[in-house]
């Protein structure tokens, strides 16, 4: 398993320094005609990021996000995308304008749960994988729920996802004109308290 992880983050490495993904970058007309310049914030920007990294439990595909920047928008926008660990051509899974990210391969390979704000919030989705091809199917959302899910993963037999609901956004509302104070212990969990 170390073995692969470590092969797929090869794999990603070379993915960015080339083939599809790198073809995000526009060459720079202002460029010396050597074609050798200082890197510039906008070159940075125009990259792409590459990361969030799941192995298939067959261990043939490595399903990851790539980030796109946008500066004028000031938006950054995460799709899914998978490639093969043996090596091959990597491909695009999703590409919805609110972007898509968090994949997780179900345990038996046939699914994959992912992070889509498609409609205002971050909600659960779900697709079928193909395992031949590396595609994935029709998208279709799992939670309707009011605050937004976050940190989605499978439970170990597939018969469940698990996630994060953060009630802090209800609980904000309810709470609109009592103070809300965090415990001196450090601790990552939040007390609120109301006081009249």
């Amino acid at each position: 398993m170390k073995g692969q992880v470590y092969l797929g983050l090869w794999l990603l490495a070379g993915l960015a320094a080339g083939g599809a993904l790198g073809q995000n970058a526009e060459p720079d007309a202002a460029a010396p005609a050597n074609g050798k310049r200082p890197m510039t914030f906008e070159d940075m920007m125009r990259m792409r990021r590459l990361g969030d990294l799941a192995v298939s439990p067959d261990g043939k595909w490595v399903l990851f996000t790539v980030t796109d920047v946008d500066l004028g928008r000031n938006t950054r926008t995460p799709h899914l995308w998978t490639v093969p660990v043996a090596g091959g051509d990597e491909k695009a899974l999703t590409d919805g304008a609110t972007g898509e990210s968090r994949g997780r391969f179900s345990p038996n390979g046939k699914q994959i749960a992912f992070l889509n704000g498609r409609g205002g919030s971050e909600q659960i989705w779900l697709a079928d994988f193909d395992a031949a091809s590396g595609t994935m199917g029709e998208p279709r959302q799992l939670t309707h729920i009011s605050t937004e899910a976050d940190n989605v993963t499978w439970s170990p037999d597939g018969k469940h996802l698990l996630f994060i609901r953060s009630a802090v956004r209800e609980r904000a509302v309810q709470l609109s004109r009592a103070r809300m104070r965090m415990p001196a212990t450090g601790s990552a969990m939040r007390t609120w308290r109301s006081r009249r």
